[in-house]
């Protein structure tokens, strides 16, 4: 590899380009940020890493390397990582519509089943043309590295990575059959995260279709459910998220609404009260306006008719919630 002096000259150039890596790292998280921004893709994490003085060092010894930052393409990495398989081939177009692509490694569809851990799609990219102006001069023909894989892929492969195992040959052969059931056992998880995922969007399809045909028998307190039925019942107020849902789905089944119809007509028997409440005692949060989304709406509601719902849901906020309420309800 030399007599040394390559060593020292390529270290101090890499501490006078650490900064243009860093900048480089920023753009394309920014980059890929706005893209995903762009698609309906399930995004768990964007991070980023420059590869350390150490670790240039080591790999430029191992390749017999003279000149690494001229030779290494992966100095500054990125990583995505996606909640579902069905992501990855968005997210794949997304990239190649975002950066110019040099090389692609799809180590996923092609690997071996037996190095699950590993498995992940790596493009070498640059910013390329679609970048322009001064902001991007001094970086857009510099290389880096894009990983992307799932949340199981990128589980299974940091706890490999802690165990030190970079391959099958590394690992002692009485270890083997558990190591490779434990990697069978994280593929079979990620197959069947995308299952769940797509049986849990027929679900909120069919609560949307089964609430809004108001079907005579019962239709069950699930967030599915209760999802559909706060966005017919209250059409014009803004609609919670689903985490916000899930939250009052637990208070009512705490109070033993079982079903959608028990619901509705607790609901139904409040309306003038609430009315009233949300006249006299209007929400407070920044962005709500003189008006409450549509879980405070039902949450209020709800307390306001039903006693033990109400001491289940403000117990810890108000002193005698029944009292309160039975008060606010009255109007006194």
């Amino acid at each position: 590899m030399g007599d040394g002096r390559e060593i020292a000259s390529w270290e101090q150039t890499y501490g006078d380009r650490l900064p243009l890596f860093e900048r480089l790292a920023m753009e394309v998280e920014f980059g890929l940020e706005s893209a995903v921004d762009r698609g309906p893709i399930k995004i768990h994490s964007i991070t980023s890493r420059i590869k350390s003085r150490e670790s240039v060092a080591d790999k430029a010894r191992r390749r017999e390397i003279n000149d690494p930052l001229a030779e290494l393409d992966d100095l500054v990495g990125v990583r995505i990582v996606v909640l579902f398989l069905s992501d990855l081939p968005r997210l794949d177009a997304l990239i190649r519509e975002t950066f110019s692509i040099e090389t692609s490694e799809d180590k996923i569809a092609g690997g071996d089943p037996a190095t699950f851990g590993y498995m992940s799609k790596h493009y070498i990219a640059t910013l390329g043309d679609a970048h322009s102006g001064p902001r991007y001069d001094e970086v857009k023909q510099m290389a880096f590295e894009i990983q992307t894989r799932t949340v199981v892929m990128d589980a299974w492969a940091n706890v490999s990575h802690h165990l030190d195992y970079k391959g099958a040959s590394s690992i002692p052969e009485d270890l083997k059959k558990d190591f490779f059931a434990l990697s069978g056992l994280f593929y079979v998880a990620d197959q069947h995260f995308e299952i769940f995922a797509d049986r849990a969007s027929e679900s909120r399809q069919r609560a949307m279709d089964v609430v809004g045909q108001e079907p005579e028998e019962a239709v069950e307190v699930n967030l599915d459910t209760v999802e559909a039925f706060l966005r017919a019942r209250y059409p014009d107020r803004k609609h919670s998220d689903r985490g916000s849902i899930s939250d009052f789905v637990e208070e009512v089944t705490r109070a033993d609404y079982d079903s959608i119809n028990a619901l509705e007509r607790a609901l139904t028997g409040a309306d003038t009260k609430f009315r009233a409440y949300e006249e006299r005692y209007p929400p407070n949060a920044v962005g709500s306006g003189d008006r409450f989304h549509d879980v405070g709406a039902a949450r209020i509601a709800l307390a306001l008719a039903d006693r033990s719902y109400a001491k289940i849901t403000y117990h810890d906020v108000l002193d005698d919630p029944i009292t309160q309420f039975a008060s606010w309800g009255d109007g006194d």
